[in-house]
């Protein structure tokens, strides 16, 4: 079958790096949390069932959606990193977003324990984004364009969604996140054909910016941070 053909073809091996990352992470979770899941718990493994728990419920649902046609992903993409925006910027707001020390990277359910990171949102978000882009401005990407349409439409632009979610991470004092963006932004734009010295000019500026901020950052709450 179509399906069948595709996870033995690019689909495999994506597959294959996304197990190799889940188990690394398995191994890093065990290691850093059997002590106290031992003296909290009684169980050294209470951590990794409750990973467990969730890879299984994620995997379930990459696999399932893999078999929905990019179509139906084109219609809500704009729409999905419009509202990761605005979550991003009401986690911000004193009184909504919940901190934890100095960092404010959380928003909850009114009356339950439950609570996430916009940002996880917005990393999956602006992965969508950027395809949907790309596709959308295929000839200004590819270089079938004028120089100039080409910097503006297949470079700044990318480089306006990337740098907006990253100034906005940034701010909740979300160091790795923050990175996390920058490099995204920059794995989908190095395989842009158009990319020239003033292109990179351009990203490594973006990237240098964001290095900085979050190096002064941690060199000014170094003693918070291993407190």
């Amino acid at each position: 079958s179509k399906n069948l053909n595709q996870l033995k073809s690019g689909d495999f091996m994506l597959m294959l790096f996304t197990l190799i990352l889940v188990v690394f992470g398995l191994i890093m979770v065990f290691s850093a949390s059997y002590p106290s899941a031992l003296a909290q718990y009684g169980d050294s493994l209470f951590f990794i069932k409750k990973q467990l728990l969730f890879i299984a419920i994620g995997l379930t649902f990459m696999v399932g959606l893999s078999y929905l046609p990019p179509k139906f992903y084109k219609t809500f993409t704009v729409a999905l990193f419009a509202f990761a925006v605005f979550l991003l910027i009401i986690v911000l707001i004193p009184g909504i977003g919940i901190s934890n020390g100095e960092a404010r990277r959380w928003l909850g359910l009114k009356g339950t324990s439950f609570t996430f990171q916009p940002s996880e949102i917005m990393k999956v978000a602006l992965v969508m984004m950027l395809a949907w882009y790309i596709d959308k401005h295929q000839d200004d990407v590819m270089g079938r364009t004028d120089k100039k349409r080409r910097f503006w439409q297949g470079t700044v632009m990318p480089c306006v969604f990337v740098g907006v979610a990253c100034v906005l991470v940034m701010l909740e004092k979300h160091l790795s996140g923050t990175i996390i963006m920058g490099l995204i932004g920059l794995c989908v734009m190095m395989a842009f054909p158009t990319v020239t010295v003033l292109n990179w000019v351009v990203i490594g500026v973006i990237v240098a910016t964001t290095l900085y901020s979050g190096v002064e950052y941690f060199i000014q709450n170094w003693n918070v941070l291993w407190d």
